[in-house]
């Protein structure tokens, strides 16, 4: 549970529906690829500022890599072996996380894309400096507990609805190493063929997408973690609800639910 933030480069303005409907789609079936150095700047600036949750000994995320929500399912976290000796020996030796990192995630960036989630008792210190950074850039930025959208100044006024437009496609379905994977593009058959893992058949849809100049593409695919994974609204009240600032009423909150994990 945390206060989160969708920050994105986008040349034109959104409404607060096309901004709501981009942001719900990021991480979840789309993935950008799409890169500009407005965005890469803003990262930068944003992780020197904040640190990340993970080890400093740990190499920061590309904005080129695809989550592992979309690599891994739950049948793969259920199949995980313990950790060996040596393996936990190699986390003792890393650098501890920065302390004070006001993160309730590690950053994972996507293409000129990212969702920032906030640990409740650094909203008020952190969120001042993401909108900040995001001005400073050019970059629009989503409040999904609002619903508001603020947009850079630069940014042209029309929207373009095509942005939004689907033009291809990957459909997952099987196990691996057999995975059976279609490409589909601007609604016709591309490509039918099987893939060993999920990250062969990302790779080849990355570069579909490089080839066609799109801004990203969508994943269907229903057994990966982050189209497995479901919300639950939680009610102010609720023994999970999280404490709030005094300042701070009315927030939708809700929690991430892993069907046969944490149901």
């Amino acid at each position: 549970m945390s206060f989160d933030l969708g920050v994105w480069y986008m040349s034109v303005a959104m409404s607060q529906q096309q901004a709501a409907e981009y942001y719900q789609h990021i991480g979840s079936n789309w993935v950008v690829v799409e890169r500009n150095p407005q965005f890469d700047s803003f990262l930068k600036d944003l992780t020197g500022q904040l640190p990340d949750l993970r080890s400093p000994s740990d190499p920061p995320i590309s904005p080129d890599n695809v989550s592992p929500a979309l690599l891994h399912t739950i049948d793969d976290l259920k199949a995980l072996p313990p950790p060996t000796q040596a393996q936990l020996d190699s986390l003792q030796e890393k650098a501890p996380i920065p302390e004070g990192s006001p993160w309730a995630d590690t950053i994972s960036p996507s293409g000129t894309t990212i969702q920032l989630s906030i640990r409740w008792s650094f909203v008020e210190k952190t969120a001042p400096i993401v909108y900040r950074l995001a001005e400073q850039h050019g970059l629009t930025i989503f409040d999904p507990q609002s619903g508001t959208v603020t947009v850079p100044k630069s940014a042209a006024p029309k929207f373009d609805p095509a942005l939004l437009k689907v033009h291809l496609s990957m459909r997952i379905s099987g196990k691996p190493p057999a995975l059976d994977v279609m490409f589909i593009m601007d609604g016709k058959p591309n490509l039918h063929t099987t893939f060993n893992s999920r990250s062969e058949a990302h790779e080849q849809a990355r570069k579909l997408a490089a080839e066609h100049h799109l801004h990203f593409y969508e994943v269907v695919d229903p057994q990966c973690l982050s189209q497995a994974m479901r919300l639950v609204t939680l009610q102010p009240g609720s023994k999970d609800y999280p404490p709030m600032p005094p300042d701070i009423k009315g927030i939708i909150v809700k929690r991430l639910v892993l069907p046969g994990v944490n149901d």
